[in-house]
């Protein structure tokens, strides 16, 4: 991520966590060819309710930030946390388990808290 994009998504009003420059692969374990890659970048809460920001990019320079939705689909009793209409199957091995996600937002709520 930019020090641009990280500025701007740390800057959002209900930034859950800060999102910092480190590099993030992208989340999907299979991509469809010439397809895009994605990596949730922020989670805002507005009312209580999660928005999320995505990065988006593909390998001949498009690169975007943008809100859209999660999947819904559930993996093993936990949901898919891939972006709405991810390529291949749901899999709970792609990205963060809901535990890991847990962990991490309990964590950044408890730094920001502090």
């Amino acid at each position: 991520m930019t020090n641009d994009e990280a500025r701007d998504l740390n800057n959002l009003p209900g930034a859950d966590f800060t999102a910092d420059t480190e590099p993030r692969g992208c989340d999907f374990a299979v991509h469809d060819a010439g397809g895009r890659h994605a990596h949730c970048a922020q989670v805002q809460y507005i009312a209580g309710k999660p928005i999320l920001w995505w990065l988006s990019w593909d390998d001949d320079g498009y690169r975007e930030l943008r809100i859209a939705p999660g999947c819904h689909r559930s993996v093993v009793n936990e949901s898919c946390l891939l972006i709405w209409d991810h390529p291949g199957q749901c899999d709970q091995d792609c990205g963060w388990t809901g535990e890991e996600l847990r962990e991490a937002l309990d964590s950044a709520r408890k730094d920001r808290n502090a």
